[in-house]
């Protein structure tokens, strides 16, 4: 099936955004969808192999139980974005969704953001990675999140010593003070 050999090539390369990848997911959802109805109808417009086969008989149904199979496979396998849809749709496009049905920990920055021209300019002008690496974070917790810090994070995620707490405290010698 060369339209999911398609989306595995959209799925891959560098600097793309989560955002992206849903769409290209959502696409090919709403295509196996589509292809599930026009097979119900006994239509094979998008599908070329059985445009070939149309003198010959065609089990539609067949098909259509395939692609049904495929669609809610997807569906169960991307069932995480649909509960993160909307943060998506706003990091797509901070500037198309209204400040007051965003989450409310986003209002306050979202009302900043929308109401900055120079962003307004950057965001119609670059590509989405271009636009996030030119607006400046500014929150004190912004410094944490350096190279060093998420090796060493991954380092422990991906570790599977354990440590004996308890035996280590037993063996620390305590000094004694002077």
């Amino acid at each position: 099936m060369s339209y999911l050999a398609d989306l595995n090539i959209k799925l891959q390369g560098k600097d793309q955004f989560v955002s992206r990848l849903h769409e290209h997911i959502q696409s090919f959802i709403h295509k196996l969808e589509l292809f599930q109805k026009q097979l119900n109808k006994k239509n094979v417009t998008h599908f070329t192999i059985l445009l070939a086969r149309w003198a010959e008989t065609v089990n539609h149904d067949k098909y259509s139980a395939l692609i049904g199979r495929l669609l809610d496979e997807f569906k169960q396998r991307f069932a995480d974005f649909r509960k993160h849809r909307d943060e998506l749709k706003l990091f797509a496009n901070p500037f198309g969704t209204d400040a007051t049905d965003a989450p409310d920990t986003f209002q306050m920055e979202l009302t900043d953001i929308q109401n900055n021209g120079a962003l307004k300019r950057a965001f119609a002008e670059h590509n989405l990675l271009t636009f996030y690496s030119q607006y400046n974070i500014k929150t004190k917790s912004r410094s944490l999140l350096t190279d060093g810090h998420l090796s060493g994070i991954l380092r422990i995620a991906t570790s599977s010593l354990l440590a004996d707490i308890d035996n280590l405290c037993k063996q620390k010698q305590g000094q004694v003070s002077q």
